[in-house]
Protein backbone atom coordinates (compact mmCIF):
# COMPACT_ATOMS: atom_id res chain seq x y z
CA UNK A 1 0.00 0.00 0.00
CA UNK A 2 1.14 3.27 -0.54
CA UNK A 3 1.28 6.88 1.02
CA UNK A 4 -0.69 9.57 -1.14
CA UNK A 5 -0.30 13.19 0.01
CA UNK A 6 -2.85 15.35 -0.52
CA UNK A 7 -2.38 19.90 -0.78
CA UNK A 8 -4.85 22.16 -1.53
CA UNK A 9 -5.73 25.96 -1.66
CA UNK A 10 -8.67 26.27 0.82
CA UNK A 11 -11.24 26.67 -1.66
CA UNK A 12 -14.12 24.42 -0.97
CA UNK A 13 -14.31 24.56 -5.11
CA UNK A 14 -10.99 23.11 -5.25
CA UNK A 15 -10.88 20.71 -3.01
CA UNK A 16 -14.14 19.06 -2.94
CA UNK A 17 -13.51 16.77 -5.94
CA UNK A 18 -10.57 15.03 -4.71
CA UNK A 19 -12.64 14.47 -1.12
CA UNK A 20 -14.28 11.75 -3.22
CA UNK A 21 -11.05 10.61 -4.32
CA UNK A 22 -9.12 10.33 -1.14
CA UNK A 23 -12.07 8.64 0.21
CA UNK A 24 -11.86 6.07 -2.23
CA UNK A 25 -7.89 5.96 -1.60
CA UNK A 26 -8.20 5.21 1.89
CA UNK A 27 -11.20 2.35 1.02
CA UNK A 28 -8.64 0.67 -0.70
CA UNK A 29 -6.36 0.33 1.98
CA UNK A 30 -3.97 3.20 1.29
CA UNK A 31 -2.67 5.91 3.69
CA UNK A 32 -3.91 9.52 3.00
CA UNK A 33 -3.34 12.85 4.37
CA UNK A 34 -4.63 15.92 3.39
CA UNK A 35 -2.25 19.82 3.56
CA UNK A 36 -4.31 22.49 3.61
CA UNK A 37 -5.15 25.43 6.00
CA UNK A 38 -7.29 24.82 9.00
CA UNK A 39 -10.50 26.59 7.78
CA UNK A 40 -11.04 23.30 5.82
CA UNK A 41 -10.08 20.96 8.68
CA UNK A 42 -14.13 20.55 9.62
CA UNK A 43 -14.99 19.02 5.98
CA UNK A 44 -11.98 16.75 6.04
CA UNK A 45 -12.68 15.41 9.34
CA UNK A 46 -16.19 15.40 8.53
CA UNK A 47 -15.28 13.38 5.22
CA UNK A 48 -13.09 11.21 7.28
CA UNK A 49 -9.38 12.05 5.72
CA UNK A 50 -6.65 12.74 8.10
CA UNK A 51 -5.81 16.25 7.98
CA UNK A 52 -2.06 17.71 8.55
CA UNK A 53 -2.38 19.76 11.74
CA UNK A 54 1.30 20.80 12.27
CA UNK A 55 1.45 23.54 9.28
CA UNK A 56 -1.37 25.82 7.68
CA UNK A 57 -1.26 26.50 4.13
CA UNK A 58 -2.65 28.74 2.05
CA UNK A 59 -3.47 31.63 4.65
CA UNK A 60 -3.83 34.49 2.17
CA UNK A 61 -6.19 32.92 0.01
CA UNK A 62 -8.53 31.94 3.27
CA UNK A 63 -8.09 35.70 4.04
CA UNK A 64 -8.79 37.28 1.03
CA UNK A 65 -11.56 35.27 0.59
CA UNK A 66 -13.02 36.65 3.53
CA UNK A 67 -12.66 40.57 2.26
CA UNK A 68 -14.48 39.58 -1.15
CA UNK A 69 -16.58 42.86 -0.25
CA UNK A 70 -13.34 44.74 1.00
CA UNK A 71 -11.43 45.59 -1.90
CA UNK A 72 -8.55 47.66 0.05
CA UNK A 73 -8.12 44.99 2.75
CA UNK A 74 -7.90 41.90 0.11
CA UNK A 75 -5.02 44.44 -1.68
CA UNK A 76 -3.08 44.88 1.12
CA UNK A 77 -3.25 41.18 2.50
CA UNK A 78 -2.71 40.37 -1.48
CA UNK A 79 0.70 42.28 -1.17
CA UNK A 80 2.29 39.42 1.19
CA UNK A 81 2.02 36.63 -1.56
CA UNK A 82 5.32 36.38 -2.51
CA UNK A 83 6.87 36.00 0.98
CA UNK A 84 4.15 33.11 1.95
CA UNK A 85 4.73 31.31 -1.01
CA UNK A 86 8.34 31.21 0.32
CA UNK A 87 7.20 30.04 3.46
CA UNK A 88 4.70 27.53 2.45
CA UNK A 89 6.92 26.26 -0.54
CA UNK A 90 9.68 25.68 2.51
CA UNK A 91 7.24 24.65 5.26
CA UNK A 92 5.66 21.56 2.24
CA UNK A 93 9.78 20.67 1.67
CA UNK A 94 9.66 20.01 5.30
CA UNK A 95 6.39 17.63 5.30
CA UNK A 96 7.58 15.92 2.44
CA UNK A 97 11.07 14.76 3.98
CA UNK A 98 8.61 14.05 7.56
CA UNK A 99 5.71 12.15 5.63
CA UNK A 100 7.32 10.58 2.96
CA UNK A 101 4.67 10.29 0.53
CA UNK A 102 4.67 7.73 -2.41
CA UNK A 103 3.26 10.11 -4.47
CA UNK A 104 1.77 14.22 -3.85
CA UNK A 105 -1.73 15.03 -5.46
CA UNK A 106 -1.86 19.08 -5.77
CA UNK A 107 -4.03 21.27 -6.84
CA UNK A 108 -3.44 22.78 -10.28
CA UNK A 109 -2.91 26.29 -8.46
CA UNK A 110 -1.27 25.01 -4.80
CA UNK A 111 2.09 26.05 -5.83
CA UNK A 112 3.83 25.36 -2.77
CA UNK A 113 2.87 21.52 -3.21
CA UNK A 114 3.43 21.38 -6.82
CA UNK A 115 7.26 23.23 -6.13
CA UNK A 116 8.30 21.55 -3.22
CA UNK A 117 7.00 17.36 -4.95
CA UNK A 118 9.39 18.74 -7.62
CA UNK A 119 12.17 19.58 -5.68
CA UNK A 120 11.71 16.41 -3.39
CA UNK A 121 11.37 14.30 -6.84
CA UNK A 122 7.97 12.63 -5.62
CA UNK A 123 5.50 11.60 -8.64
CA UNK A 124 3.79 14.36 -9.09
CA UNK A 125 -0.19 14.52 -9.81
CA UNK A 126 -2.05 17.72 -10.18
CA UNK A 127 -6.03 17.64 -9.81
CA UNK A 128 -7.82 20.25 -11.77
CA UNK A 129 -11.04 20.98 -10.59
CA UNK A 130 -11.62 23.51 -13.25
CA UNK A 131 -14.49 21.65 -15.94
CA UNK A 132 -12.06 21.72 -18.60
CA UNK A 133 -7.95 21.62 -19.32
CA UNK A 134 -6.36 24.84 -18.41
CA UNK A 135 -3.08 23.74 -19.82
CA UNK A 136 -2.03 26.16 -22.54
CA UNK A 137 -2.60 25.05 -25.89
CA UNK A 138 -1.06 25.96 -29.83
CA UNK A 139 -4.94 25.42 -30.59
CA UNK A 140 -6.97 28.11 -28.70
CA UNK A 141 -6.57 31.50 -27.34
CA UNK A 142 -5.26 31.64 -23.77
CA UNK A 143 -7.70 30.68 -21.51
CA UNK A 144 -9.29 33.36 -19.03
CA UNK A 145 -11.26 35.25 -21.04
CA UNK A 146 -14.02 33.52 -22.52
CA UNK A 147 -12.95 33.21 -26.08
CA UNK A 148 -14.72 30.51 -28.03
CA UNK A 149 -12.51 27.49 -29.68
CA UNK A 150 -13.35 28.72 -33.17
CA UNK A 151 -11.84 32.04 -32.80
CA UNK A 152 -7.91 32.05 -33.63
CA UNK A 153 -7.26 35.72 -33.38
CA UNK A 154 -8.39 38.03 -31.00
CA UNK A 155 -9.88 41.37 -32.22
CA UNK A 156 -8.01 44.76 -31.36
CA UNK A 157 -9.56 44.72 -28.26
CA UNK A 158 -8.85 41.62 -26.74
CA UNK A 159 -5.87 41.74 -28.26
CA UNK A 160 -4.82 45.11 -26.40
CA UNK A 161 -6.39 43.03 -22.89
CA UNK A 162 -4.17 39.32 -23.55
CA UNK A 163 -1.19 42.76 -23.88
CA UNK A 164 -2.36 43.75 -20.66
CA UNK A 165 -3.02 40.42 -19.25
CA UNK A 166 0.87 39.31 -20.50
CA UNK A 167 2.07 42.15 -18.45
CA UNK A 168 0.17 41.38 -15.12
CA UNK A 169 1.39 37.63 -15.66
CA UNK A 170 5.30 38.83 -15.69
CA UNK A 171 4.69 40.19 -11.71
CA UNK A 172 3.47 36.68 -11.07
CA UNK A 173 5.72 34.42 -13.02
CA UNK A 174 8.84 35.93 -11.89
CA UNK A 175 8.53 35.43 -8.28
CA UNK A 176 7.22 31.72 -8.66
CA UNK A 177 10.31 31.19 -10.53
CA UNK A 178 12.23 33.10 -7.64
CA UNK A 179 10.82 30.32 -5.50
CA UNK A 180 11.73 27.40 -7.66
CA UNK A 181 15.27 28.76 -8.07
CA UNK A 182 15.54 28.71 -4.27
CA UNK A 183 13.99 25.31 -4.34
CA UNK A 184 16.89 23.78 -6.68
CA UNK A 185 14.62 24.00 -9.93
CA UNK A 186 14.93 25.48 -13.33
CA UNK A 187 12.94 29.18 -13.64
CA UNK A 188 10.41 27.41 -15.88
CA UNK A 189 6.75 28.56 -14.26
CA UNK A 190 4.33 29.74 -17.28
CA UNK A 191 0.88 30.03 -15.75
CA UNK A 192 -1.04 26.62 -15.51
CA UNK A 193 1.46 24.87 -17.55
CA UNK A 194 2.45 22.56 -14.73
CA UNK A 195 1.90 18.94 -16.45
CA UNK A 196 3.05 16.87 -13.87
CA UNK A 197 3.59 12.97 -14.04
CA UNK A 198 -0.30 12.66 -13.66
CA UNK A 199 -3.19 15.04 -15.09
CA UNK A 200 -6.54 14.61 -14.45
CA UNK A 201 -10.16 16.98 -14.56
CA UNK A 202 -13.43 16.17 -13.63
CA UNK A 203 -15.08 16.43 -17.19
CA UNK A 204 -15.10 14.31 -20.16
CA UNK A 205 -13.38 15.60 -23.31
CA UNK A 206 -16.92 15.87 -24.40
CA UNK A 207 -17.68 19.10 -23.06
CA UNK A 208 -13.93 20.68 -23.09
CA UNK A 209 -12.27 21.89 -26.81
CA UNK A 210 -10.56 19.62 -29.05
CA UNK A 211 -6.58 20.28 -28.97
CA UNK A 212 -4.05 18.55 -30.79
CA UNK A 213 -1.23 19.03 -28.48
CA UNK A 214 -3.14 17.17 -25.13
CA UNK A 215 -0.33 16.13 -23.19
CA UNK A 216 -0.50 12.23 -22.87
CA UNK A 217 -0.59 12.63 -19.28
CA UNK A 218 -4.29 14.01 -19.31
CA UNK A 219 -6.59 12.29 -18.19
CA UNK A 220 -10.80 13.19 -18.31
CA UNK A 221 -12.16 11.36 -15.66
CA UNK A 222 -15.86 12.58 -15.36
CA UNK A 223 -17.53 14.50 -12.45
CA UNK A 224 -16.15 14.05 -8.37
CA UNK A 225 -19.49 14.91 -6.42
CA UNK A 226 -18.35 15.18 -2.97
CA UNK A 227 -21.42 14.45 -0.25
CA UNK A 228 -19.85 16.65 2.32
CA UNK A 229 -20.24 19.76 0.61
CA UNK A 230 -20.82 22.98 2.39
CA UNK A 231 -24.14 23.53 3.57
CA UNK A 232 -24.76 19.68 2.79
CA UNK A 233 -26.82 19.15 6.08
CA UNK A 234 -28.04 22.51 6.34
CA UNK A 235 -32.47 22.80 7.31
CA UNK A 236 -34.35 23.44 4.27
CA UNK A 237 -38.23 24.50 3.66
CA UNK A 238 -38.75 21.74 1.81
CA UNK A 239 -42.48 22.37 2.13
CA UNK A 240 -41.91 25.74 0.76
CA UNK A 241 -41.67 24.37 -3.06
CA UNK A 242 -45.09 24.25 -4.30
CA UNK A 243 -44.50 22.02 -8.12
CA UNK A 244 -43.66 25.13 -9.73
CA UNK A 245 -40.06 24.72 -11.98
CA UNK A 246 -37.37 25.48 -9.76
CA UNK A 247 -34.74 27.42 -10.30
CA UNK A 248 -31.10 27.24 -8.13
CA UNK A 249 -28.78 30.24 -8.36
CA UNK A 250 -25.22 30.35 -6.69
CA UNK A 251 -22.42 32.06 -7.46
CA UNK A 252 -19.92 30.18 -5.03
CA UNK A 253 -18.30 30.96 -1.79
CA UNK A 254 -15.92 33.66 -3.06
CA UNK A 255 -17.66 35.83 -5.64
CA UNK A 256 -21.63 35.92 -4.63
CA UNK A 257 -22.37 39.81 -4.95
CA UNK A 258 -25.67 41.18 -3.81
CA UNK A 259 -26.00 43.07 -6.63
CA UNK A 260 -26.14 40.09 -9.36
CA UNK A 261 -29.03 38.52 -6.86
CA UNK A 262 -30.94 41.63 -6.80
CA UNK A 263 -31.03 41.50 -10.54
CA UNK A 264 -32.18 37.91 -10.55
CA UNK A 265 -34.64 38.48 -7.90
CA UNK A 266 -36.04 40.99 -10.19
CA UNK A 267 -36.23 39.33 -13.26
CA UNK A 268 -38.25 36.48 -11.30
CA UNK A 269 -40.46 38.96 -9.58
CA UNK A 270 -44.48 37.73 -10.96
CA UNK A 271 -42.18 34.85 -12.51
CA UNK A 272 -44.34 31.33 -13.31
CA UNK A 273 -41.32 29.70 -11.46
CA UNK A 274 -39.60 29.64 -7.78
CA UNK A 275 -35.76 30.22 -7.43
CA UNK A 276 -33.72 29.81 -4.34
CA UNK A 277 -30.47 31.84 -3.97
CA UNK A 278 -27.46 30.42 -2.11
CA UNK A 279 -26.04 33.94 -1.22
CA UNK A 280 -23.14 32.12 1.38
CA UNK A 281 -22.59 33.39 4.55
CA UNK A 282 -20.80 36.27 3.14
CA UNK A 283 -23.64 38.13 2.75
CA UNK A 284 -26.83 39.08 5.15
CA UNK A 285 -29.83 37.94 4.13
CA UNK A 286 -31.37 40.95 5.22
CA UNK A 287 -30.16 42.81 2.29
CA UNK A 288 -32.48 41.84 0.06
CA UNK A 289 -35.95 43.87 0.93
CA UNK A 290 -39.23 42.83 -0.64
CA UNK A 291 -38.78 39.62 -2.15
CA UNK A 292 -41.65 38.02 -4.07
CA UNK A 293 -42.77 35.22 -3.14
CA UNK A 294 -41.56 32.75 -5.46
CA UNK A 295 -38.02 33.70 -4.30
CA UNK A 296 -36.21 32.19 -1.65
CA UNK A 297 -32.70 33.10 -0.38
CA UNK A 298 -31.03 31.02 2.49
CA UNK A 299 -27.02 31.37 3.04
CA UNK A 300 -26.42 27.98 2.38
CA UNK A 301 -28.91 25.09 1.24
CA UNK A 302 -28.65 21.42 0.51
CA UNK A 303 -27.08 22.07 -2.91
CA UNK A 304 -26.94 17.92 -3.77
CA UNK A 305 -30.68 17.40 -2.51
CA UNK A 306 -31.97 20.34 -3.95
CA UNK A 307 -30.38 20.05 -7.99
CA UNK A 308 -32.58 16.68 -7.98
CA UNK A 309 -35.50 18.83 -8.28
CA UNK A 310 -34.22 21.84 -10.12
CA UNK A 311 -34.97 22.22 -13.81
CA UNK A 312 -32.41 24.87 -14.03
CA UNK A 313 -29.42 25.81 -12.60
CA UNK A 314 -27.97 30.11 -12.69
CA UNK A 315 -24.35 29.89 -11.19
CA UNK A 316 -20.98 31.86 -12.05
CA UNK A 317 -19.90 28.81 -14.08
CA UNK A 318 -17.90 27.36 -11.19
CA UNK A 319 -16.42 23.34 -11.52
CA UNK A 320 -18.21 21.98 -8.53
CA UNK A 321 -21.94 23.69 -9.08
CA UNK A 322 -21.42 23.35 -13.06
CA UNK A 323 -20.41 19.53 -13.08
CA UNK A 324 -23.25 18.62 -10.65
CA UNK A 325 -25.56 20.02 -12.46
CA UNK A 326 -24.78 18.75 -16.01
CA UNK A 327 -24.20 15.24 -14.13
CA UNK A 328 -28.19 15.86 -13.63
CA UNK A 329 -28.67 17.00 -17.32
CA UNK A 330 -29.76 20.48 -16.44
CA UNK A 331 -29.41 23.47 -18.46
CA UNK A 332 -27.43 26.36 -16.68
CA UNK A 333 -27.91 30.47 -17.03
CA UNK A 334 -23.79 30.96 -17.00
CA UNK A 335 -22.69 34.48 -15.17
CA UNK A 336 -19.25 33.91 -15.34
CA UNK A 337 -16.80 36.56 -12.72
CA UNK A 338 -13.62 35.74 -13.12
CA UNK A 339 -10.96 34.28 -15.40
CA UNK A 340 -12.22 30.18 -15.71
CA UNK A 341 -15.75 31.27 -15.44
CA UNK A 342 -15.83 32.83 -18.83
CA UNK A 343 -13.82 29.95 -20.59
CA UNK A 344 -16.23 27.21 -18.79
CA UNK A 345 -18.82 29.66 -19.92
CA UNK A 346 -17.86 29.35 -23.38
CA UNK A 347 -17.50 25.57 -23.01
CA UNK A 348 -20.93 25.25 -22.05
CA UNK A 349 -22.18 27.91 -24.56
CA UNK A 350 -20.54 25.72 -27.61
CA UNK A 351 -21.56 22.07 -25.92
CA UNK A 352 -25.69 23.58 -25.67
CA UNK A 353 -26.21 23.54 -22.61
CA UNK A 354 -26.16 27.09 -21.36
CA UNK A 355 -26.55 30.74 -22.12
CA UNK A 356 -23.79 32.94 -21.11
CA UNK A 357 -24.36 36.70 -19.88
CA UNK A 358 -21.24 38.33 -19.12
CA UNK A 359 -21.05 41.10 -15.84
CA UNK A 360 -21.78 44.30 -17.99
CA UNK A 361 -24.18 42.47 -20.20
CA UNK A 362 -26.24 41.51 -17.75
CA UNK A 363 -30.03 43.50 -17.11
CA UNK A 364 -33.13 42.39 -15.19
CA UNK A 365 -34.74 41.85 -18.68
CA UNK A 366 -31.66 40.13 -20.19
CA UNK A 367 -31.68 37.59 -17.34
CA UNK A 368 -35.60 36.95 -17.73
CA UNK A 369 -35.61 36.44 -21.14
CA UNK A 370 -32.54 33.69 -20.87
CA UNK A 371 -34.55 31.59 -17.88
CA UNK A 372 -37.85 31.57 -20.43
CA UNK A 373 -35.77 30.34 -23.18
CA UNK A 374 -33.53 28.22 -21.09
CA UNK A 375 -36.78 26.94 -19.19
CA UNK A 376 -39.39 26.68 -22.68
CA UNK A 377 -36.53 25.28 -25.72
CA UNK A 378 -36.16 21.63 -25.31
CA UNK A 379 -32.99 21.86 -27.31
CA UNK A 380 -30.99 22.89 -23.70
CA UNK A 381 -32.32 20.28 -21.56
CA UNK A 382 -31.98 17.40 -24.43
CA UNK A 383 -28.03 18.73 -24.75
CA UNK A 384 -27.34 18.84 -21.27
CA UNK A 385 -29.19 14.84 -21.08
CA UNK A 386 -27.10 14.03 -23.48
CA UNK A 387 -23.98 15.08 -21.84
CA UNK A 388 -25.17 13.79 -18.58
CA UNK A 389 -25.48 10.13 -19.83
CA UNK A 390 -21.59 10.77 -21.00
CA UNK A 391 -20.43 11.99 -17.23
CA UNK A 392 -22.45 8.77 -16.08
CA UNK A 393 -20.16 6.25 -17.96
CA UNK A 394 -17.22 7.43 -16.04
CA UNK A 395 -16.41 6.90 -12.23
CA UNK A 396 -13.54 9.56 -11.74
CA UNK A 397 -12.92 8.65 -7.07
CA UNK A 398 -12.26 4.96 -8.55
CA UNK A 399 -10.34 6.00 -11.61
CA UNK A 400 -8.22 8.85 -10.03
CA UNK A 401 -7.40 6.03 -7.19
CA UNK A 402 -6.81 3.73 -9.79
CA UNK A 403 -4.33 5.86 -11.69
CA UNK A 404 -2.83 7.33 -8.42
CA UNK A 405 -1.69 3.40 -7.54
CA UNK A 406 -0.13 3.14 -10.78
CA UNK A 407 1.83 6.21 -10.31
CA UNK A 408 3.11 5.31 -6.51
CA UNK A 409 4.42 2.11 -8.48
CA UNK A 410 5.61 2.95 -11.48
CA UNK A 411 7.14 6.20 -10.46
CA UNK A 412 7.47 7.92 -13.56
CA UNK A 413 4.90 9.95 -16.10
CA UNK A 414 1.84 8.08 -16.71
CA UNK A 415 1.61 8.67 -20.66
CA UNK A 416 -1.67 7.18 -22.51
CA UNK A 417 -1.17 4.96 -24.95
CA UNK A 418 -1.53 6.68 -28.38
CA UNK A 419 -4.61 4.34 -29.09
CA UNK A 420 -5.96 5.29 -25.92
CA UNK A 421 -8.71 8.34 -25.43
CA UNK A 422 -7.95 11.14 -22.87
CA UNK A 423 -11.43 10.29 -21.36
CA UNK A 424 -10.87 7.21 -19.26
CA UNK A 425 -14.46 5.32 -18.98
CA UNK A 426 -15.59 2.84 -16.53
CA UNK A 427 -15.52 0.00 -18.71
CA UNK A 428 -12.14 1.25 -20.06
CA UNK A 429 -10.73 1.58 -16.62
CA UNK A 430 -8.79 -1.63 -16.08
CA UNK A 431 -7.13 -2.48 -19.65
CA UNK A 432 -5.67 1.36 -19.21
CA UNK A 433 -4.01 0.33 -16.55
CA UNK A 434 -2.90 -2.48 -17.58
CA UNK A 435 -1.69 -0.87 -20.82
CA UNK A 436 0.38 1.83 -18.25
CA UNK A 437 2.66 -1.16 -17.37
Amino acid sequence: MSRILFGCVPYWGHMNPTIAVAQQLIKMGHTVAYACHPDMKEGLDKAGIPAIDKYAFGNLFAVTSKLTHDKRAARKEGKKWKSELEQDTTNFISLIREWQPDVCVMDVIFMPGIIAAEACNIPLAISCPYPFIQLPSKDLLPNGFGFASYQKRPGFLSGLILLLAGLFTRVVTGPINDVRVKAGLAPTYRPFGDVGDLHFTYTTAAFDFERSDLPRQVYYLGPSVSKELAGADVDFPWEWLDGRPLIYCTMGTIHSKPAVFKKIIAASRNAPWQIVLAVTRQIDTALFEEVPENVLIRNFVPQSTLLRKASLVICAANGNTTNESLLLGLPLLMLPQVSDHFDAAQRAVEAGVALRIDPPALTVAKARRAIERLLNEPGFREQALALSLDFKKCNAPLAAAGLLEKLAQLKRPLLRPVQVSPTLYSKDLDQVLALLN
